[in-house]
């Protein structure tokens, strides 16, 4: 039987939604850290975005990490909003984290406005992938950084997971490098660690 798949992309605000969100704040900070030591970012009076921000442990870290910043969070469930709220109240209170409900097909945000866009644990629910990715583009500055963080960073590991949990694409670190050179990022990097995959790309102009 597979795991239904609201339980995932958009946990509900039950006992199992909250258990759920609480585990990804647990168990996904390997992958938080690896993501974060490879990107080459200052963060000194920046935005900052977290597309998929569940429980909000990678807001936490984010804000934890680049202390000048502002640090946004979206996602596309009700109880991820309020978990990542709660779970960085403080920040909230200061005016640091901003943290609304929404989509990665379509951003509210103005074109250029972020510096540092991470996605972790998430883009395997983005459908149509490409369309995502080019929203991700456009809310970014030039020479910013999109950093992209899976577990399921091979191709088996992929089908394997796509097979377990309905309505996640099987997106290995392959084909995500070659799609987020398709629409137009610049630069990209993978690195990996075990069965985890991490990919930083840039928007660059081209003459």
């Amino acid at each position: 039987m597979k795991i239904k798949l609201t339980n995932f992309k958009a946990p509900k605000n039950t006992r199992m939604g909250r258990f759920i969100l609480n585990s990804m704040n647990i168990s996904h900070r390997s992958i938080y850290r690896m993501c974060l030591k490879h990107t080459p970012f200052s963060g000194e009076e920046r935005k900052i975005i977290d597309i998929g921000c569940g429980g909000g442990r990678m807001i936490h870290t984010l804000l934890k990490k680049y202390p000048q910043a502002t640090v946004y969070g979206i996602d596309i469930s009700d109880a991820s909003v309020s978990k990542s709220l709660d779970y960085n109240k403080q920040a909230v209170s200061e005016g640091r984290c901003i943290v609304t409900m929404g989509n990665a097909n379509c951003l509210p945000y103005e074109d250029e406005f972020f510096d540092l866009i991470t996605a972790t644990e998430t883009v395997m629910f983005w459908d149509p992938i490409d369309d995502s990715l080019r929203e991700v583009l456009r809310c970014m500055k030039q020479g910013a950084y999109f950093v992209i963080g899976i577990e399921a960073g091979s191709k088996k590991q992929s089908r394997f997971w796509s097979k377990i949990v309905e309505g996640m694409h099987p997106y290995d670190a392959e084909f995500m490098e070659q799609h987020l050179k398709d629409v137009g990022f610049s630069d990209v990097k993978v690195f990996r660690k075990n069965m985890y995959a991490c990919l930083v790309s840039r928007k660059l102009y081209r003459n």
